[in-house]
Order: structure tokens, then C-alpha cells, then sequence
């Protein structure tokens, strides 16, 4: 048995990679890795390549390569020696970061003539189809790719085409989830983090479909639930070269200042929504977190890669006198849960927050991998070469499958790398923009472990918990089931 996303790589030139694939099911784990590397490779050079991917690039880039322009995507994983190694899986987290932060063409592609140090007009990642687009009360059909509905902000629906909404001031209250957990998170310039989650062409086209229809939760109930040992859906299962990206921003200068503005990637005259209401106000905004998720011929389980602004939260070796967005350098640490102000859902009797709010330490509670500090150093190094803003950003994990050629009849959620050790200790694996309190070493609270509990949508919590049907529909069961996983996840201590 083979996943629905491999399985439209069977054409004539895939009878190897498949044979490879029904035999890693019984091999060894010391034996995967060369596998995989053996496999990629064959990818790279054409031999499994999907036809979606005939424009893509087709050699294995592991240097920056920062002069020359991304036309698409990079194809999948591949091996810079023998057999594919975790630098590999980081280098492909930093080739999809390059295409992402390149200027934009037109919506979702990478223009033509301009550099990467070019500031104008929005970056690829701002033109995927955001969320609030996607996902609209009663559910209506989304408009195409290329067009842009009316905004969710009450005052202010019809701004200029192509403008950043940002619509979610908390992680998940765009898709109303997450319950006593989802919090509001504050920088010390005062200023309250936004969200925006964006969804790619092949990604978009998908939910879509009217045969799948996969905005609107009254569909819900209808899907086979995939459980694992269950092949997903095929109405849900997503095709490869599907992608989302999360951006967290924060308003620049903010009420309390005192951020070096030239060390952000800057999106003016963004539409920002107040908290807990539907109005939105003009602000600049600046990046500090970028989420992406991929899926690719050989990780049809998607791989996991997060970005932070390296001024963030204190790191190993900072100077003294670094000014940070989440931390206010005394040393004072965590909170041990979300302060209760700032909850989403707040307990009767707990005051709202002030206005400017205030911030709260925030700091990473794991230490970045040697293997992605290394490669960090390079990219950063090669863009602080040609002045870049985007040296002032770096890879805080990837997460994968050990063994990516097993069949969803055989995954467990146990073959995510990398993850927890028994003794507690692990590389970081938590974006402190998105995962602030979700930093303890658990198999469940990471990429996968997380996402695992949304199988049945191939993985997409967005799509899960979806709340909007058509006024034929009632509120589906499977959407409150997966609130009561969501919330069990996050609140497991």
C-alpha cells in the first residue's frame, strides 16, 4: 500500500523507487538513511521527478547562491554526499526560505528581474492566499487565485488588492481554537504579535476543488477518518508541492520603542485588526517568525521548518547590551503557563490587558542544534556579505520522517526527526513566536507530534478546525473533536 501522494509519481521511470520504497518497510533503521540518500538523488536527477515539478531546480543547491534568482521551489531533499544527512534537511529549510522572502511577481512566484535586496512590493510568502481568504463565514466559494475578496475588517473591506491583512492577533483565534491556551503574545515595544497563515497555488487549488470543497466544514462529517494505520482520505489527502507558511509580526516603532528598526524585514501601511474585535488600523509591521510546512515526492509526511528574528530571545554567547523583542535582558525567566490576562478566553473576574499591554519575558528553553547553528552561520554570513536585512533572521529547527517510504498503513508517529530523548534533552523545537509555551520536551507538542492528530485532513489543522459551513449545514462533530484534541495537546503537562 502506498500514500495517495506517491502515489502520482507512478510512471514508468518510478518502478525503482518504488520497489526501494515496498522494501525500506522491513529494512533496518541503520540502513534508511542510504536509502533516502539513494532515492533523492534518483529525484534529482529526473528519474522520480512529478510532473508538477518540471520547472523546478534540479541540482542540489546547498549554498546560498544568493545572486541567483528562485523560480520555484526547491524539488525535494537531496543528498550533498553519500546519503542524505540532517544538514541536508536544513539546507533545503534555507532554499525554501530563499524562495519565500524573494520579491514577488505575480501572487506566488518569485519576479523575474528583481534581487533579493530589492525592498519593494511584497515578498513571495505576503501573496500566498491567506487564510481570512480562504476560510470565509457561510462558507462561500473562495474567489480565484489571482483575485482577492473583500477583507474581514469591518471598517476597512475593501483595501487595495494585495495588501498584508493581518486578521489573528493569537496563533489560532482565526480558526476560533486552541481554547484556555490560546493567548495573546506582547513584544517590549508594547505592541501585540499578528499572525497570518498562507496557502500556496497546488495547496489552494485543492481545498478548492468542488469535488472536495475543503473550505467548508460541513464536508467534515463525510470524511473516512484516518487513524494510524488508515490511509487518508482521498477528498482530504493534499498533492505534493503543497506548502503553508505562518508569519508573526510586530508593529514598528510600537508604543514603547526602542527596537533597531533597520534589523526587520518591514511591510508598511499593513492592516492591522484590534484585538478582539473586527476593526483594523494601518501600522508598518515587522517580521519575527516565519512557520513553513512542505510537502514533497519523498516527505509525503511533510517537512517542518521554523524561522525567528535572530533578536528574538536571548541566545548562548549574545552581548551583555543586546536589545531583545520578547526579553528585557535582566535574566528574569518564563512564566511557568500563559499569564492569565493575556488569555484569549480569559477566567471570569481577570482584567483585560492595558493598552499599550504590557510585555512578559518570553526566552527558548531549548538550544538551537550545533548542525543548524553551523548553517545558519553560512547563510546569515553570505547575506550580512551583500547587506542584506535577511542576515538578521535564522533556522531554529526542521523536523521530518526517519523513514519517509513507508506507507500510512506502517507510520507511527514515533519516526519524527529530530525529537525527545528519554532523558528530556533535545534541540529546540518550538518557534518562541508561535510555540511560546510549548517548549517542553514532548514527542506530541512537536511539528509532527502536533500534527499527527489532524491525519484525517492530511495532516492540516487549518481545514479541521474550520468552523464556516453553508447555512444547509450544522456545526460538524469532527470539527468540535478536533478543538477537544487541539486543546488536550496544548494543555498536557
Amino acid at each position: 500500500m502506498v500514500t495517495h501522494s506517491i502515489k502520482k509519481l507512478a510512471t514508468s521511470n518510478d518502478l525503482m523507487t518504488a520497489g526501494m520504497r515496498s522494501s525500506a518497510r522491513d529494512v533496518k533503521p541503520g540502513m534508511r538513511a542510504t536509502l533516502l540518500g539513494c532515492v533523492a538523488m534518483a529525484c534529482v536527477a529526473g528519474i522520480a521527478m512529478p510532473p508538477d515539478f518540471a520547472s523546478a531546480q534540479s541540482a542540489c543547491q546547498q549554498t546560498p547562491s544568493l545572486t541567483q534568482r528562485p523560480s520555484a521551489l526547491p524539488a525535494d531533499v537531496c543528498a550533498s554526499g553519500a546519503m542524505i544527512d540532517a544538514k541536508d534537511f536544513y539546507a533545503l529549510s534555507w532554499q525554501m526560505f530563499k524562495f519565500l522572502i524573494w520579491p514577488a511577481g505575480e501572487r506566488g512566484q518569485s519576479h523575474a528581474t528583481k534581487s533579493i535586496l530589492s525592498m519593494d512590493g511584497p515578498r513571495v510568502f505576503e501573496t500566498f492566499k491567506a487564510e481570512w481568504e480562504i476560510f470565509r463565514d457561510q462558507a462561500p466559494t473562495p474567489v480565484p487565485w489571482s483575485e482577492y475578496p473583500p477583507t474581514t475588517c469591518g471598517n476597512q473591506p475593501n483595501v487595495a488588492q494585495g495588501a498584508l491583512v493581518l486578521a489573528s492577533s493569537s496563533k489560532f483565534d482565526s480558526m476560533t481554537a486552541g481554547g484556555r491556551n490560546a493567548h495573546l503574545l506582547v513584544a517590549q515595544n508594547r505592541s501585540y504579535v499578528r499572525y497570518q497563515a498562507g496557502y500556496n497555488e497546488p495547496l489552494f487549488n485543492t481545498i478548492k476543488d468542488p469535488n472536495r470543497r475543503l473550505y467548508d466544514a460541513g464536508i467534515l462529517d463525510s470524511l473516512q477518518p484516518a487513524q494510524a494505520t488508515q490511509d487518508i482520505d482521498p477528498k482530504a489527502s493534499v498533492p505534493v508541492g503543497s506548502m503553508i507558511v505562518k508569519s508573526a509580526w510586530i508593529e514598528l516603532p510600537g508604543p514603547a520603542g526602542g527596537l533597531d528598526e533597520s534589523r526587520f524585514y518591514i511591510r508598511r501601511d499593513a492592516w492591522v485588526q484590534r484585538p478582539g474585535t473586527d476593526q483594523c488600523y494601518k501600522s508598518d509591521v515587522g517580521l519575527v517568525g516565519l512557520h513553513i510546512v512542505y510537502k514533497t515526492p519523498s516527505l509525503p509526511h511533510w517537512i517542518w521548518a521554523t524561522f525567528e528574528h535572530a533578536d528574538n530571545v536571548p541566545e548562548p554567547g549574545d552581548p551583555s547590551d543586546k536589545r531583545y523583542v520578547f526579553n528585557n535582558g535582566n535574566g528574569q525567566p518564563i512564566p511557568p503557563s500563559v499569564p492569565e490576562t493575556y488569555l484569549v478566553d480569559r477566567p471570569p473576574g481577570v482584567p483585560a490587558p492595558t493598552d499599550p499591554p504590557q510585555p512578559y519575558q518570553v526566552e527558548r528553553l531549548q538550544k538551537i542544534d550545533p548542525k543548524v547553528l553551523a548553517i545558519n552561520q553560512a547563510w546569515q554570513g553570505e547575506l550580512g556579505g551583500i547587506g542584506s536585512v535577511w542576515k538578521n533572521y535564522k533556522l531554529i529547527m526542521s523536523q521530518w520522517q526517519s523513514n519517509p517510504f513507508i506507507s500510512h498503513e506502517d507510520v507511527t508517529i514515533h519516526e519524527p526527526v529530530p525529537t525527545c530523548n528519554s532523558d528530556g534533552k533535545a534541540p529546540a523545537s518550538a518557534n518562541t513566536t508561535m510555540e511560546t509555551f510549548q517548549q517542553r520536551c514532548k514527542l506530541k507538542l512537536t511539528c509532527m507530534g502536533c500534527h499527527n492528530e489532524a491525519r484525517t485532513t492530511d495532516f492540516i489543522w487549518a481545514i479541521s478546525l474550520n468552523k464556516n459551513t453553508r447555512p444547509t449545514f450544522s456545526m460538524p462533530t469532527r470539527r468540535e473533536e478536533s478543538i477537544k484534541k487541539l486543546q488536550e495537546l496544548l494543555l498536557d503537562r
